[in-house]
């Protein structure tokens, strides 16, 4: 048996017969970080898969493993099975598609990305636009504090704790926008 995780049916489980024989067509489906094509039957919710062919081998190198390891165990972790994400499954792609560039930043505003729009999917987004507790918009010149509970609260400078962090308006709309520079 094999977890899969599909564009167009979510986190799925398959039988993959004879998928551990030297010379199975489907021994494939053991290719870790790899983007397949796949061909399954059944009308039960478990299928039989029937076909495997690796479409994009992502090759992470070493240092990029533990990664990996983690983006399977959110995706274990948070997605019920056959509820489908394809903004998630487009976003786990270019994270893996960033193991093969030399460039950690890449990887590293990727993977940011790919929680984003997984706690957004699974319920739990960040409002990026609008102040909490208010019907006003994030300002750019403006300061925040994040309440977990609540969203990114407008903030003066003299009711500031030092023990709290402080959002400038500007990060934040970046951030909204798709922009981790500082």
């Amino acid at each position: 048996m094999v977890d899969l995780f599909t564009r167009s049916k979510g986190k799925i489980s398959v039988i993959a017969k004879g998928a551990r024989r030297p010379k199975s067509k489907l021994k494939v489906i053991k290719t870790p970080s790899s983007l397949f094509s796949i061909t399954c039957i059944g009308r039960s919710e478990l299928k039989t898969l029937i076909n495997c062919e690796i479409k994009e081998y992502f090759d992470p190198p070493p240092e990029s493993f533990n990664y990996l390891v983690y983006l399977n165990e959110l995706l274990v972790k948070l997605l019920e099975k056959e509820d489908v994400h394809q903004e998630v499954f487009d976003q786990y792609i270019n994270v893996c598609r960033s193991f093969r560039e030399s460039y950690k930043t890449e990887l590293e505003v990727n993977l940011r990305f790919f929680e984003f729009i997984l706690l957004k999917e699974i319920g739990y987004g960040v409002d990026l636009k609008n102040e909490a507790n208010s019907e006003g918009k994030i300002k750019k010149d403006s300061s925040y504090k994040f309440d977990p509970f609540l969203g990114f609260l407008p903030t003066s400078k003299s009711s500031f704790n030092n023990d709290e962090k402080l959002y400038k308006g500007k990060d934040i709309l970046n951030f909204s926008e798709g922009d981790l520079t500082n």
